[in-house]
């Protein structure tokens, strides 16, 4: 009777140590959701009427013609020297595509900009 008990403390033991990573990430994934979000807007408070009507004009498909624009303003302020947006962005991603990271930004800022976000 003892070593049903066991092999269930043990099984109960192995699951509760292997979730926690899990967890964790899962956590992070959502904390930089967040973040990102709020740099988002951030960002979007930077722009002027010129910049967010051309926002708004856009089309998703139409991202990647901010690259040098508006992705070169984000890759400025949050990815330059005094940047803070590589810290949470750029966690657990060895080397950092700071182009990739600064179009999630843009993207971002688009979703708000259309209410999807």
């Amino acid at each position: 009777m003892r070593r049903p008990r066991r092999m269930f403390r043990a099984v109960t033991l192995i699951l509760a140590l292997t979730a926690f990573p899990v967890v964790g990430a899962v956590d992070t994934g959502l904390r930089e959701q967040r973040y990102l979000g709020q740099l988002a807007r951030e960002f979007l408070d930077t722009l002027s009427e010129k910049e967010k009507a051309a926002f708004l004009r856009a089309s998703k498909d139409d991202l990647p013609l901010f690259h040098f624009g508006a992705g070169s303003k984000v890759r400025e302020l949050y990815f330059g020297p005094r940047g803070e947006g590589r810290a949470l962005l750029c966690q657990n991603k060895d080397p950092c595509d700071i182009d990739a990271e600064s179009m999630r930004i843009v993207e971002r800022t688009w979703e708000i900009i259309h209410g999807a976000a």
